[in-house]
């Protein structure tokens, strides 16, 4: 998910509580809440709704995303990892490097 990143920009061009919009409508977890919260954000800042409602939603509200995110909001990247290596991640150190070390040689011989 991209929303950290995602947040920075907004943050960064406007106000505290259009930021609590923000996260708001990223946390919603139903695509009804999402069109609820992003309605509510258009009566206090047009121009702000317009801008999230033309990312697509899939990469930063939570009720768009799919794939398990474990409770963390995280990138794409971590989510693939977490997901190849989530039956190794109890593993002894070592044997989870030499796992990941394995993975990753096999993977680019492929």
């Amino acid at each position: 998910m991209l929303i950290f990143p995602l947040y920075a920009v907004y943050a960064k061009n406007t106000s505290n509580t259009v930021a609590t919009y923000f996260w708001a409508i990223a946390n919603t977890h139903t695509v009804q809440g999402y069109y609820f919260e992003i309605a509510r954000l258009e009566t206090f800042n047009v121009g702000g709704a317009n801008y999230l409602k033309s990312i697509d939603p899939t990469l930063w509200v939570t009720a768009f995303y799919l794939d398990a995110y474990h409770g963390h909001k995280t990138s794409n990247v971590v989510e693939a990892t977490n997901k190849v290596f989530k039956d190794h991640r109890e593993l002894p150190i070592l044997d989870l490097l030499d796992t990941i070390w394995h993975y990753t040689m096999n993977h680019r011989f492929r």
